[in-house]
């Protein structure tokens, strides 16, 4: 009976080995041209892709076989790895689990494309502590093309693979236009001097685990400092095509990285992952359009784009060197800042208070030379509206008919204009609204003078539809003016300080 019990704990305690151990099922990414299979742990606690296949036909004739596990790493030595439960995919994005490792805080991601067969891979290195950290970076990949496995390309030209190199393209044949071959293509490191480069680069990867029946492939390794409270960024690109000929066709377009095929492929990236990228050197993202807030900024981002796509020289690189250090905050500050509309309808309001002003105290003197001959006691108090749609003129409105005296006269009159701009296809339309005012004295001398002084002041804002911005202008002005008659004829002018 004793027997019979042990018999039963020991199967219990097996099945519930076999359900606790079960792992979540691994992630696959189908695109367009490339079915990226198997991310998950590949042995030894190695995160990467099991394998990748490769078409240009819709997977009619495709080639698979690419992979026998890629694009793992260690830091410092140490496997990163994660439990695949807790991987976020987006579309063709994958970020893994935060791990941290050696005092750095790491994070992969991983970002396919329907537009081309490339896969991109950044690994995220944030230092949470108060001083620097130096670690190394290790990258491996063991291809299925295994004993097969040659180099057809390099970014030096030859086929000799060096810490020179930036890209290397590999095949299961020498033949690059042979049809049906599994090639691949790694993007190692950018154009230029980056901060960061490969300091080791193996065409064998020396894991146990990690790999198929061979131990061809391709293994890199950079030393990286990650300064107190800081992060750095390393960014790598695989590519799997069907022949070597269209993996060196793609290589080429990573020797600019303002060509057509890199801009697309970091698009998505913030200014803020492109500025602390290691391993590459002064890339931008430059799509304003696609972190642009309002159709304001749209506008201002196809222009911002147009002219930063280019290979910028003498003043264009200059400001792009500028916005190269920028955060997507700071770029949107910048667009907004440079939106036509609003700025051209501030200056607008402003011009026209000050034309509503000067008629204002030009009817004044006009009302005041037109009534120098009559000496009743006088108080005038005069107001005008000008509710149209677009800047008024500001012209006052006929005074009071009571006869001015030789004495000193107290006036005021008061100013309003308001408008709207619609919005078009382009750009987000604008409102606008001035008010203000003026308060004054002024004294006839005589029979032909008549000299005064005015305090001004009025306000003019200008609101952007669609919070596409905002803008307020105050201002305060005295002035001083003077007035000659003699029959029909008269001189008026005025001098104004503010």
């Amino acid at each position: 009976m004793n027997g019979v019990r042990f018999s039963l704990l020991l199967c219990l305690a097996v099945t519930l080995a076999m359900t606790t151990g079960t792992q979540a099922q691994s992630i696959d990414l189908d695109t367009t041209f490339v079915q990226w299979d198997g991310l998950d742990d590949q042995g030894d606690g190695l995160f990467g892709w099991n394998d990748a296949t490769a078409s240009n036909d819709g997977f009619i004739n495709s080639d698979g076989d690419h992979f026998d596990d890629a694009m793992g790493l260690r830091i410092d030595g140490t496997a990163y790895g994660a439990d695949i439960s807790q991987a976020v995919v987006n579309g063709l994005n994958v970020m893994l689990p935060a791990q941290s490792i050696s005092g750095l805080v790491v994070q992969v991601e991983f970002q396919a494309t329907n537009a081309s067969p490339i896969m991109r891979q950044v690994i995220r290195l944030t230092n949470p502590t108060g001083s620097s950290i130096n670690t190394s970076v290790q990258w491996i990949n063991n291809t299925g093309n295994d004993s097969s496995q040659v180099t057809v390309g390099t970014s030096s030209g030859d086929l000799i693979e060096t810490i020179a190199d930036r890209w290397i393209v590999t095949s299961d044949s020498s033949d690059v236009n042979e049809a049906g071959t599994e090639a691949n293509l790694w993007i190692i490191q950018g154009p230029g001097a980056p901060t960061v480069t490969a300091n080791t680069i193996n065409m064998t990867e020396s894991e146990s685990n990690f790999g198929g029946s061979g131990d061809e492939g391709l293994e890199t390794f950079m030393n990286v400092e990650v300064p107190a409270g800081q992060t750095r960024y390393v960014m790598y690109f695989v590519g799997a095509t069907t022949t070597g000929q269209e993996a060196l066709d793609l290589a080429v377009g990573f020797d600019d990285t303002d060509s057509a095929l890199f801009q697309s492929l970091i698009a998505d990236m913030s200014n803020d992952q492109v500025t602390q990228l290691v391993n590459w050197l002064n890339i931008s993202s430059w799509n304003y359009q696609t972190i642009a807030r309002t159709r304001n900024q749209i506008f201002v981002g196809q222009v911002f784009d147009l002219v930063f796509n280019s290979t910028a020289t003498g003043e264009a690189l200059t400001v792009k060197t500028i916005l190269d250090g920028l955060t997507e905050d700071q770029r949107v500050q910048v667009m907004q800042q440079a939106i036509p509309q609003i700025n051209m309808a501030t200056l607008g309001a402003t011009l026209g208070s000050q034309q509503l002003i000067s008629h204002m105290l030009d009817g004044r003197i006009l009302t005041r030379l037109n009534s120098m001959s009559k000496t009743d006691n006088y108080f005038d108090l005069t107001t005008t509206l000008a509710a149209t749609d677009s800047i008024s003129t500001g012209d006052a409105l006929e005074s009071m008919n009571q006869t001015p005296s030789r004495g000193v006269n107290l006036w005021a009159q008061s100013i309003n204009s308001f408008g709207d701009q619609d919005s078009d296809t382009n750009a987000a339309g604008y409102s606008w609204q001035t008010y203000g005012g003026a308060v004054g004295l002024d004294r006839q001398l005589n029979d032909h003078w008549l000299f005064g002084m005015a305090l001004t002041g009025y306000n003019a804002s200008v609101e952007g539809a669609n919070q596409s911005g905002d803008a307020d202008t105050t201002a305060f002005n005295l002035a001083a003016y003077a007035g000659w008659k003699n029959g029909p004829t008269h001189v008026q002018g005025g001098l104004a300080l503010g």
